[in-house]
């Protein structure tokens, strides 16, 4: 690029000695190149006047010589003018491919920062770490004191086991209540036994009680059939009085015959004999009835004793009846009580359930004050430097103080316990400007460049974007993931940042000295092989400061003049600087 020069030349001379002030101004020739003069105001024009009057009486004094030498001055004057050429500095567009170069401010950031605080109220014992000390995962920074809270997991701890207790109890409980539940279940068992041989018993009084009352009815029938064997036994006891009676009669008349000789003395014989069988008879009829009587008294005697038995039986089958009534009542009962000791069994389960729940919740306060006991020890949550030490050896310290978000105006907390930042990988923050968005992907490579590091490159990646433009800049806010293992790069320092994009086409770059911007739009002044002026309009793309990407107007082989000045019109005559050394 040729250096910028200006090279500016006079164009008025002073006015000849002499010359008269009557006399007008020499006229002088046009320039092609130049702008036309500015309009005379009424002010000037007045005083012009004045000035000529003085004049042209002093030049009708001082005669017309000094005149002739003024007009002729003036035309050499403008002849020189006609032939004077503007000296102008020119420069070739450059032509670039590959990747875009353009340098963004950018703040480095560790990937990982935190504030630690305390979670645990107590006193600082010890700590173990200062500003600048590298840490690891795990590490112990510090140790808080805190009496009260081994009070409170010694408490915690016999709260569980007083719940153990009641739990076991409760089991203990569960397995007696169960017993008796078996057992109460056994005597069901042994009652419902009873209730069968009751119903046995009671079907056997009842078989007996009709068996009873089947002998009574055999009594009562035979009783009747012994009253008619009676009745006959009247009957022929009658018959054999009536034919005794009538023997008796037979027999005196054939006495009273015999006396006088009517009939034989066989023939009474035979009626002695008669009525003697009749007598014979009558006996016999008479013990057979007697024989009938003594029947029907035993008949009698006998129903009498079946209807003992029956009523005997009918006893037996309401006691029996009763028996079983009871042994239906006593299994009831024992079923009664089963299910009141199930109901105890299911409560006693539901005592230790209740008791494993509150072991569950002892045991939860244990771990929970167990946990906080572990926060008596201050750990580093990751890889990293110690950024801030906040607090010292006896500092009283309260759970959860300060806040634990990371102000991202500074590197170094002033609340909590300790900052900590993990710098073994940084984050680079940039804003990038919209018309770069399209370009800064996920995986893009960038350089990472610190002015406390002269030549250095730190290369980095493209990680994360915040995926929305901020409307005040229009810039997109972009992390640059750089690694640190050297420990170079601190959180806080300023950098700049380079996107290696590769690029589609080839670009062009100006100067941002050749740009013009004015009523005519965005424009360069380029000089043709004649050297003549020509102005183009272009269309500017991304702006890299002291240079400006050309998209449009330009085909790459124009000179552009640097710094164009308001004197330059289209198709001036011009020179280039670069000519003249």
């Amino acid at each position: 690029m040729h250096s910028v020069e200006t090279i500016a030349t006079s164009n008025s001379a002073p006015p000849a000695a002499g010359a008269g002030p009557d006399k007008p101004p020499a006229t002088h020739h046009a320039d092609p190149g130049r702008p036309p003069l500015p309009p005379v105001r009424p002010a000037q024009v007045a005083s012009r006047l004045v000035i000529g009057v003085v004049l042209i009486g002093g030049t009708l004094i001082m005669g017309a010589l000094p005149r002739i030498k003024q007009q002729k001055k003036l035309q050499t004057m403008a002849s020189t003018k006609e032939h004077e050429v503007h000296l102008v500095n020119a420069v070739h567009p450059l032509s670039a491919s590959g990747t875009a170069g353009v340098l963004l401010p950018g703040n480095v950031q560790a990937v990982e920062e935190t504030v630690l605080n305390a979670r645990t109220s107590g006193y600082l014992r010890r700590r173990f770490v200062d500003i600048g000390s590298r840490v690891r995962t795990g590490q112990v920074l510090a140790e808080i004191e805190a009496p009260e809270l081994d009070q409170q997991l010694m408490r915690a701890r016999a709260e569980a086991s007083k719940s153990r207790a009641g739990r076991e109890q409760a089991d203990a409980d569960i397995v007696k209540l169960s017993a008796n539940v078996a057992q109460a279940q056994s005597e069901v068992a042994r009652m419902q036994s009873n209730v069968e041989t009751a119903r046995a018993d009671l079907a056997h009084s009842k078989a007996k009680l009709v068996q009873v009352e089947g002998a009574k009815q055999e009594a009562i029938a035979k009783l009747e059939q012994v009253k008619k064997r009676l009745s006959g036994q009247r009957a022929n006891l009658d018959r054999a009085k009536s034919r005794a009676s009538l023997s008796e009669k037979t027999l005196k008349r054939w006495r009273t015959l015999e006396k006088g000789g009517a009939v034989s003395g066989q023939e009474l014989d035979e009626k002695e004999a008669d009525f003697d069988s009749a007598q014979a008879n009558v006996a016999a009829a008479q013990a057979d009835v007697e024989s009938a009587l003594a029947d029907v008294d035993a008949a009698k005697h006998a129903i009498e004793s079946r209807e003992g038995d029956v009523s005997a039986a009918h006893a037996d089958v309401s006691a029996a009846t009763e028996k079983v009534n009871a042994a239906e009542s006593s299994v009831k009962s024992a079923q009664s009580t089963v299910e009141a000791m199930q109901a105890s069994v299911q409560a006693g389960r539901a005592n230790a359930r209740a008791a494993q729940a509150t072991i569950e919740a002892s045991q939860a306060t244990v771990r929970s004050y167990s946990s906080m006991i572990g926060f008596e020890q201050i750990k580093a949550p990751f890889n990293g430097v110690i950024t801030a030490r906040n607090v010292d050896t006896g500092a009283l310290v309260n759970a959860g103080s300060g806040n634990s978000a990371v102000d991202p105006t500074t590197t170094v907390p002033r609340s909590g316990l300790f900052g900590i930042a993990r710098t073994d990988m940084l984050r680079v923050q940039v804003q990038v400007p919209q018309s770069m968005v399209s370009m800064t992907k996920p995986g893009l490579r960038a350089r990472v460049l610190i002015q406390e590091y002269p030549g250095r490159i730190f290369e980095g990646i493209v990680g994360k974007s915040s995926g929305a433009l901020d409307a005040s800049s229009r810039t997109l806010l972009t992390e640059i993931r750089v690694t640190n293992r050297d420990g170079a790069l601190m959180p806080g320092m300023y950098a700049q940042v380079q996107f290696l994009a590769p690029q589609t086409r080839s670009i062009l770059r100006i100067p941002a000295n050749t740009l013009i911007v004015d009523g005519a739009g965005v424009r360069v002044a380029t000089v043709d092989h004649d050297k003549h002026i020509h102005f183009r309009k272009v269309t500017v793309g991304r702006d890299y400061g002291k240079e400006l990407e050309v998209t449009e107007g330009l085909v790459g082989n124009e000179l552009l003049v640097t710094d164009p000045t308001d004197e330059l019109t289209e198709g001036l005559a011009v020179r280039l600087a670069s000519e003249t050394r």
